[in-house]
């Protein structure tokens, strides 16, 4: 008996092409202006893919997450920047493969209009986070030259952390930045 497998990718808005090759591959955009409406995720941010034989789909994170978190004497931070080291892309279409055995690969695609070397989280109102953890998509990747993680408050002042080291961050990875305080963000990624 053979078995037939199926593919499913999320979320669909996303959804650029799916290959017509038939070797189960989709072409997603990870977006790099993301929203959120509370603390979270931008739901089209993040990007899942499954196979399964049995209609019972599994589905695995095909990006990574910086997470930070807004606490009750935080700034009024309006806006969460995630920057690539030396300009490495974070946000892309992405071609996402997905194997009968659910092994998915997520790798970088053109065209540059999808392409960025920074991904920013705001609320969709356009207004300050409220107090909660929230989280920025990026592709899942090692960057070599670190990462730079920047908030803004309502007044404009920018609250910077650099982490000038490489950094491997794999599909489903949360790398934790800590509280944005008024004196930085304490990152422990």
């Amino acid at each position: 008996m053979v078995s037939l497998a199926s593919a499913g990718a999320k979320p669909s808005s996303q959804l650029y092409v799916w290959n017509s090759a038939g070797n189960k591959a989709c072409a997603v955009d990870l977006p790099f202006n993301q929203m959120v409406s509370g603390p979270g995720w931008d739901k089209n941010a993040s990007i899942m893919a499954a196979s399964s034989t049995d209609r019972q789909f599994v589905y695995n994170h095909c990006v990574a997450y910086i997470q930070f978190s807004i606490a009750a004497d935080s700034p009024e931070v309006v806006s969460f920047s995630v920057t690539g080291g030396d300009g490495e892309l974070v946000a892309s279409r992405v071609t996402v493969v997905i194997p009968d055995d659910n092994a998915i690969t997520v790798t970088e695609k053109t065209p540059a209009s999808t392409q960025s070397p920074t991904a920013t989280l705001t609320m969709e109102n356009g207004g300050a986070f409220p107090q909660g953890a929230y989280y920025v998509a990026i592709l899942p990747k090692t960057y070599s030259k670190g990462l730079v993680l920047t908030a803004v408050d309502q007044e404009g002042t920018t609250y910077k952390k650099e982490i000038k080291t490489e950094l491997v961050m794999s599909m489903g990875a949360v790398g934790v930045a800590g509280t944005v305080q008024r004196n930085g963000i304490g990152a422990s990624i």
